[in-house]
């Protein structure tokens, strides 16, 4: 299966769950990959697959993961927002407001640079967005 060959893909928050399935599943499709996430990779990326360390929540991060992807295949065309942070687990009368901060600045300001960098950028011109969300319940249940 090869329906994302010659396409090059970014995802953010791609060492583990959704983002390392999106990662695994489009490199199959063949597409060149890049993840960008503040953890590195648990087990071998493979041929078409790099890594950059970067954090959503500091912008010049995410244009460097942009860059990256230019530099190292030449284009991006899909840009997977994925990466997200929840540093409180607890009722929200509880959270601080360093913890509120940092969820803020990497589940909603980390999506809207994404977009920004990308989009406004000679590195891309393109339509194709995912932007993926999921919680965990205090229990331990993931909700997608």
């Amino acid at each position: 299966m090869n329906r994302l060959k010659g396409k090059v893909a970014l995802i953010t928050g791609g060492t583990m769950g959704i983002g390392a399935a999106c990662a695994q599943r489009m490199a199959e499709e063949g597409a060149d990959v890049v993840i960008a996430d503040i953890c590195r990779p648990e087990r071998a990326l493979g041929p078409g697959v790099d890594f950059i360390h970067a954090d959503v929540g500091n912008e010049a991060d995410v244009a460097g993961a942009i860059q990256h992807a230019h530099a190292r295949f030449g284009r991006l065309d899909i840009l997977v927002n994925n990466a997200g942070a929840n540093p409180y687990y607890g009722f929200s009368l509880g959270v601080d407001e360093a913890r509120y901060d940092k969820t803020f600045e990497v589940n909603v300001k980390g999506d809207l640079r994404g977009q920004y960098v990308a989009g406004y950028t000679s590195y891309a011109l393109f339509a194709d967005l995912l932007f993926t969300a999921s919680s965990e319940l205090s229990d331990g249940t993931l909700v997608h």
